[in-house]
């Protein structure tokens, strides 16, 4: 059965899974992911990880879909958006610094700025990537950034 994966950051600073839920169908629509009011500004990271640059006006969405085949993964970063991200094939680890976490099809991550990775498995996995672009922290602001492309390893 499919899997929502909330993620957040523990007393300790580091990112983890804060709420699991099985996703059941048949019934009504249930809220999955709520976040009152405009989209956060996403607090600052402390363990480093390296910042994506966002290429959106806060508020902003967009999405898109990629393919991992095994030997890819990417290196440690973190977005300044709200990020909610399915399997549609396959599967995927995700890399929380708490530990790692096994996607399958249809399973679904919620990652508010969150610092994490992503590793192909054995088989390929396809995601597709739902991003709503957030106001970075005045702490961020002043970080530089690198083009998301740049982590994806194993081309």
């Amino acid at each position: 059965m499919p899997k929502l994966y909330i993620t957040g950051v523990g007393p300790d600073g580091r990112s983890k899974v804060v709420e699991t839920r099985e996703l059941v169908g048949g019934g009504p629509p249930a809220p999955a992911y709520t976040a009152d009011g405009p989209v956060p500004t996403i607090l600052p990271c402390t363990t480093g990880a390296q910042l994506l640059a966002g290429h959106s006006a806060p508020g902003t969405f967009s999405a898109a879909v990629f393919g991992w085949k095994p030997g890819m993964y990417t290196d440690a970063h973190r977005t300044i958006s709200l990020d909610v991200d399915t399997v549609l094939e396959g599967s995927v680890i995700l890399g929380l610094e708490d530990g790692e976490i096994t996607l399958r099809k249809g399973d679904v991550v919620v990652l508010p700025g969150t610092v994490h990775t992503w590793r192909a498995t054995e088989e390929h996995g396809l995601v597709l990537y739902s991003i709503v672009s957030a106001a970075p922290s005045a702490a961020d602001a002043a970080l530089p950034t690198i083009e998301p492309m740049e982590i994806v390893h194993g081309f």
